[in-house]
């Protein structure tokens, strides 16, 4: 196993370092305010606290699925499978032989795992504000995937990745939930 394949995988499925910079520095500002600010510096103590958090767990999360790969003996073909993936949707999906990659939520979801699959229009005040790809998982669990472009942007990608899914795993559902 190559070391530097995975930092490469543990990059793509993280956050990022965005989450922690933002945190701490919301939290430096709340300490320096504190005293003289009151309620302003409470705000950013606990928004900084929180980034914090989602930050530092995401990156947990990352890293027990990466060992849960590896305990299982599987993390070679994960990391041969996501450097020959192609990537869709700015990135923001990889799709390789075996497996998809979701930069959502640092997924890493085999086909087979894969029970249903649709697009799910989010709408505020009747006007679509962003668009989402889910499926449901062996176990009846529903995930998020990936979000995908607003409107009419991302279909024909959408297309392409239904397509290859029902390629690689025959039984799987498209469609609405």
């Amino acid at each position: 196993m190559d070391p530097a394949k995975v930092k490469e995988l543990k990059k793509y499925l993280a956050p990022g370092p965005g989450w922690l910079i933002i945190g701490t520095f919301l939290l430096v500002i709340s300490a320096l305010t504190l005293p003289g600010m009151g309620f302003p510096a409470l705000i950013y103590l606990v928004f900084g606290a929180v980034l914090l958090w989602i930050g530092i767990s995401s990156t947990n999360d990352v890293k027990k699925l990466l060992k849960s790969f590896e305990e299982k003996g599987e993390l070679g073909r994960v990391l041969s499978d996501f450097e020959s993936a192609q990537s869709y949707i700015k990135g923001k999906l990889r799709v390789g032989s075996y497996y998809l990659f979701g930069k959502k939520k640092g997924q890493v979801v085999r086909f087979e795992d894969i029970r249903q699959i649709w697009q799910t229009v989010h709408k505020r005040n009747g006007i679509e504000s962003h668009r989402t790809l889910q499926y449901i998982d062996r176990q009846g669990k529903t995930q998020t995937l990936c979000d995908l472009q607003s409107r009419e942007k991302s279909n024909d990608e959408l297309i392409q990745i239904m397509t290859l899914i029902k390629l690689h795993n025959p039984g799987v559902h498209l469609g609405y939930k």
